[in-house]
Parts: C-alpha cells; structure tokens; sequence
C-alpha cells in the first residue's frame, strides 16, 4: 500500500477584527476519511451574513482524524445561533455518513489521496454565494 501523504487543509480567510466573540469546536472523527467527508461536506456553505459571523474550518497533518472549526461572531447571541445552527448541521452530517457507510468500512476507511483547497474548488462543487 502506498504511503499517505496529508496536505493541510487551512481556515479559509482572517476574521473580521469586528467580530470579537470566538468559539473553537475540534470535531473527532473515527477515520481520517470521514473528517475529510466533514470538511467537504461543511465548508462548501458561506456565511448568509459575513458581516456578523463567519466559520473557519481545518484539518492539519496532524490531526487528520479531527475537524478544528472556529466561529467568530459580532455578538454572544449570534455566537449561539451560529454554533446551534452548525451542530445541527454537524449531527446530521454525521447521521447520514454512519447510516450510509457500511460496517466493513467504518473502522478502515482511508483517503486515497489528500484533498487541497484547491482541488476541491476545481472538482466543480465549488462555493456557494
């Protein structure tokens, strides 16, 4: 089997200075696969309001097997509404990767290669907004 190799995966931009209030969330994963599949699957929404909030997502060499998220958010109750709302997302997410997956491959999933920015933006799925 060829060896891994892990190209790191970066929060997307800087946060505003404006939005002062920041919560990181670190999502473990079982594979590093299925972090990849989080990522993926999460960072193609932009913000509806960049002005009040934005989401940062990463996955590092290191830590290929856990997502690392920040929110940063112009005020505490849009840091709430922002986090509930990616929760929910993130659960459902994951409801559906583990109802999908079959159980041989849950535990041995492997990414065949790492996936870049880059190379996400040109597989066409591309961003919205």
């Amino acid at each position: 089997m060829a060896e891994m190799r892990w190209a790191p995966i970066e929060y997307n931009a800087l946060p505003n200075p404006e939005l002062r209030h920041t919560l990181t969330l670190n999502i473990p994963m079982p594979t590093a696969l299925s972090a990849q599949q989080l990522y993926r699957v999460l960072s193609v929404d932009k913000e509806l309001k960049p002005i009040d909030s934005t989401i940062r997502y990463r996955i590092t060499e290191q830590t290929s097997d856990i997502v690392d998220i920040q929110i940063n958010c112009r005020s505490i109750r849009q840091l709430r509404l922002t986090t509930n709302a990616l929760m929910d997302s993130i659960s459902l997410v994951i409801a559906t990767m583990e109802a999908f997956t079959p159980e041989s491959q849950q535990s041995t999933q492997q990414p065949s290669q790492p996936i870049t920015e880059a190379e996400f933006e040109l597989n066409g799925t591309g961003r919205a907004g």
